[in-house]
Order: structure tokens, then C-alpha cells, then sequence
């Protein structure tokens, strides 16, 4: 887990194992998350409690860029098979005890050591699953950050998926794991199924 080359929080790079799990080949589309809210009458993502990413002064843009994704009663026309965004981490748990229910199998968030795991597709050591270099072959992301406002996100499976078969792992959109953040969690974690650190952020 972690990256030498990224900040001191991925750091230090460090060997975890992990038990079998199962995880989603593709993130949670639009489409997906609405039926949760049409069966549970959930509140529909929207802008309520702005994330950190939208303090020290990003409040308006946050606002800005974000507009397009919040829904009236339907998602947003054209986004059915995009990744659903707008959703706290609150939300994420109410939609896993949802679907644990509807499919009849316990669904929960990944640890953060998990969605790593996953998210390398047996790759060990590389940046991106593929190499080390970004490539925007391979996933969707912002190479002109003047270009913000006229990207977004991309339906899912739009790229190839990793070795292990799961697409949208890198690039797109953010995504929930279970754990609590703490920045000195790596130098000091479990090295057995980490559940990451017992409080913080």
C-alpha cells in the first residue's frame, strides 16, 4: 500500500494482506442509486453538507461544478450510467444496508487497504494499474484545469478494465472506503486486514 512519490500520508509504502472479499466491477451509477431512493424514499444527492475539498476559499466553485449532478426527482438527464456523485458517506452506508437487503447478501464499503488491493489489479509496486504514467486511454481525468467546467465524469465501463476485471478504478470520480482517515496511519497500521485507524477524519 502507499506511494514513495506521493504525500507523506501514502507513506511509508508498505506490504498489508488481505482475506478474500468481493467487490462491485463498476462504481454505483446514477441509475443504480435511484432505485435505492425510489424504495426507500432516501433524500436524492445534492449539495448538503459541503466536503472538505470545498474549504479554504473553493465553496463557490464546488457549488459551480457540482450543480449539474444534483437531482430534482430523477438523476440528471444523460447520467444514468454515470457514476452517482453527491453522496456522503452516510449516504454510501444507507445504500449498502439497502442493498444488503434487496440482494440478500451483507454489501459493505471497502477497507481502504481492500479498495487498493482491488484497485491495483495484482500490479505491484506501479502507479496506475497499467504503468506508471497517466493515460487518458485508460481513465477519465483533468488535464487542463481550465477545462474543468466542461468536463465531468463518464459513464461507467467507458475505459478497460484493470487485470482483475473491475473498471473505473482509476480516474473518474472519488470513491468511499470504511475507514477513518488519520495522515500517520500507514507508519503504524495493521498489516493483517487493516481497518484502518479507530478515529479521525
Amino acid at each position: 500500500m502507499g506511494a514513495a512519490d506521493f504525500g507523506e500520508d501514502e507513506r511509508p509504502v508498505h506490504r498489508v494482506y488481505v482475506s478474500e472479499f468481493f467487490i462491485g466491477r463498476f462504481p454505483i451509477t446514477h441509475d443504480e442509486y435511484a432505485r435505492f431512493v425510489r424504495a426507500t424514499s432516501y433524500p436524492p444527492p445534492a449539495i448538503r453538507g459541503l466536503p472538505l475539498v470545498a474549504s479554504g476559499g473553493r465553496e463557490a466553485l464546488f457549488k459551480e461544478l457540482a450543480a449539474p449532478y444534483v437531482w430534482a426527482d430523477e438523476p440528471p438527464p444523460g447520467h444514468g450510467g454515470h457514476p452517482v456523485v453527491l453522496v456522503r458517506y452516510d449516504d454510501a452506508l444507507a445504500y449498502c444496508r439497502w442493498l444488503s437487503g434487496a440482494i440478500d447478501r451483507q454489501v459493505r464499503l471497502p477497507t481502504e487497504a481492500e479498495w487498493e488491493k482491488a484497485a491495483r489489479g495484482g500490479s505491484d509496486g506501479l502507479r496506475y494499474p497499467w504503468e506508471n504514467d497517466i493515460d487518458a486511454s485508460r481513465c477519465n481525468f483533468l488535464t487542463d484545469p481550465s477545462a474543468k467546467n466542461d468536463r465531468g465524469t463518464r459513464p461507467t465501463g467507458t475505459y478497460p478494465p484493470n487485470a482483475y476485471g473491475l473498471y473505473d478504478v482509476s480516474g473518474n470520480v472519488w470513491e468511499w472506503v470504511s475507514d477513518w482517515y488519520d495522515p500517520d496511519y500507514y507508519s503504524a497500521g495493521e498489516i493483517q486486514d487493516p481497518r484502518g485507524p479507530r478515529s479521525g477524519h
